[in-house]
């Protein structure tokens, strides 16, 4: 049997269903962005307690809460639908904790389930107060071919 072979011009319309209908515990909602503190490359068998067991604590740290129809309208790029999120920045607080490296953010549905997450390609410390984490989130769909 051959693999399934979805064309590139509905891509941006499916991309939108999943983050209007998929992301939100039942329909459109929000979803929360969180930083993990420890190496760990992503896997497909990892669930939202393998995230929350590393998940940062360094002061100020809050989960960041996006809403849904933040994200920008999907549009086809070659093979693949993109969407860019609007940006999401952690900083830190004041108070006392032994500096520490940021290694990656992950994404929860309004219910708790993991989402995706991403290492980043090199760690962010956070040691002083007012130490940012930013970036400008994006998810893609990619037709496979």
């Amino acid at each position: 049997m051959s693999f399934l072979k979805v064309f590139n011009q509905p891509l941006p319309f499916i991309l939108q269903d999943i983050i209007t209908n998929c992301w939100g515990s039942a329909g459109p909602g929000n979803i929360q962005f969180c930083l993990f503190n420890a190496v760990h490359a992503p896997l497909p068998m990892d669930t939202a307690a393998t995230y929350n067991a590393i998940e940062c604590a360094f002061p100020g740290y809050a989960r960041q809460i996006v809403a849904s129809a933040a994200w920008g309208a999907p549009f086809l790029s070659l093979d693949t639908a993109l969407s860019l999120g609007p940006p999401v920045q952690f900083v830190r607080g004041i108070g006392v904790q032994a500096p520490s490296n940021v290694y990656g953010y992950y994404v929860l549905q309004e219910g708790g389930n993991i989402i995706w997450a991403q290492a980043f390609d090199t760690p962010v410390p956070i040691v002083n107060p007012g130490d940012t984490v930013l970036f400008a989130p994006q998810f893609s769909f990619l037709s496979q071919h």
